[in-house]
């Protein structure tokens, strides 16, 4: 499964979408500020590519607009407030709780850091509800965090609970324990992307005239159980600067078009004839 998850701040046009699409054989293409017709691109998609590609959500004014090669039956389908819970079933791959958010931005709040982990420690105990109701917990997060990977909301225990280290992020079945509660643990790759020796050093630039300013950002992430990790091709995740048809960069060489660059990965969610399709227990 190949996904592009892009904030596109309402400023990207729906040909420069399709290219990406294409670009990169997206199966999921997860779309952030989204508010043109989701129809035409959808329609543009389908005649620019021998894929056939559905709406799966796309009503205006929703945090999250999702259009994939997978058609609507494969999924369960989530409204959350700050966005979107896909439920992925289909016969011959491993069923898997696909999250898209769009977290508040710093902008809106004085006490923006407390304020995002209030909302992230909102939508984890959602997750872990709907973890419940489905019986495992195949669970991956994706979207605009509006959060560096090392804020509250990321890293509280009781938030999203994620860190950098896959070998020291236990397994299932293992949790951090705080206050005599339990939390299971998310793995955070995203890490991995920051700085500048692979491509763009952030998906987010802004520049703070306070004492203080860390410049570039990795507010676009994604985030996953621990036993996920397996599925994901580490070489393929990445934070996308062009496209065959243009530069998604300015003469800067920040962020052009939208104020977020998109990401990608792929996952391998396939399961062989002697794998039934194993739920991993929450």
């Amino acid at each position: 499964m190949r996904v592009v998850f892009w904030n596109v701040h309402d400023r990207v046009e729906i040909q420069m979408l399709v290219s990406i699409a294409n670009d990169n054989n997206a199966d999921i293409l997860l779309l952030a500020e989204f508010n043109s017709d989701v129809g035409e691109l959808v329609q543009t998609l389908n005649s620019s590519s021998n894929r056939r590609y559905t709406e799966l959500r796309g009503i205006p004014g929703q945090k999250i607009t999702a259009i994939s090669t997978f058609g609507p039956d494969d999924f369960d389908f989530s409204e959350q407030k700050q966005g979107l819970i896909l439920h992925f079933r289909k016969p011959g791959f491993l069923p898997t709780i696909i999250a898209c958010v769009h977290l508040p931005s710093k902008r809106e709040s004085d006490e923006a850091e407390a304020d995002q982990a209030y909302y992230a420690r909102d939508f984890a105990l959602v997750l872990r509800t709907i973890e419940q109701d489905y019986k495992h917990s195949n669970t991956l997060i994706i979207g605009d965090f509006n959060m560096n990977p090392w804020e509250s909301g990321m890293m509280d225990a009781d938030a999203f609970n994620s860190i950098p280290c896959l070998k020291t992020a236990p397994r299932s079945g293992l949790y951090r324990v705080f206050g005599k509660s339990e939390y299971s643990f998310f793995y955070n790759p995203t890490w991995n992307l920051l700085g500048d020796w692979n491509g763009a050093p952030g998906s987010f630039f802004y520049g703070s005239v306070g004492l203080k300013s860390l410049y570039w950002n990795m507010f676009d992430q994604i985030i996953m159980r621990p036993d996920m990790a397996e599925r994901l091709n580490k070489d393929s995740f990445r934070i996308l600067t062009s496209s065959f048809d243009a530069n998604l960069l300015n003469n800067l060489g920040r962020p052009g078009i939208s104020d977020h660059l998109p990401i990608y990965f792929e996952l391998d969610l396939s399961v062989g004839d002697n794998d039934d399709e194993k739920e991993t227990s929450t």
